[in-house]
């Protein structure tokens, strides 16, 4: 993001127009009231909003081809790494329950990956009690993990 970093008025360092974007899905698009999917019908109250606005704003600008909808914005978002790996969002959501949606969006997009399988794998090894016995078969392969 300070890579890509763009001068405002000669005086001021902001994120272009596309980080700019990814922060602001990021940072506040559970909370806008933005409907679920693209067939959810907006409220009045959002369709008009600032937040709502400037996101549209910032998709004509950068050309980006993305539904004002949550799961739109969370796949974007997805799409340039700026969501939290798997593992990781199955923790935030045993207590953000917004963060559960977010969890079976990304599980369901990455079960033709192998991070699944290794998610499968890891979760059932400490369920198990057999993290200490796989972390040894890794080290004996010669992986660090």
């Amino acid at each position: 993001m300070l890579n890509e970093k763009i001068l405002l008025n000669n005086k001021y360092f902001v994120p272009n127009p596309k980080h700019y974007l990814l922060s602001m899905a990021y940072h506040k698009a559970e909370n806008s009231g933005l409907p679920l999917g693209v067939r959810d019908e907006y409220s009045e109250l959002v369709h008009n909003n600032k937040y709502t606005r400037a996101l549209r704003t910032l998709i004509n600008q950068c050309d980006i081809n993305v539904e004002l909808a949550w799961v739109d914005l969370q796949k974007f978002l997805d799409k340039n790494n700026w969501t939290p790996e798997l593992s990781v969002l199955k923790r935030l959501s045993e207590k953000r329950e917004w963060m559960k949606n977010l969890y079976y969006l990304k599980l369901h997009d990455q079960q033709n990956t192998g991070e699944i399988m290794a998610f499968i794998i890891r979760e059932w090894a400490h369920e198990n009690n057999l993290t200490d016995w796989i972390h040894g078969l890794h080290i004996l392969n010669g992986e660090d993990i």
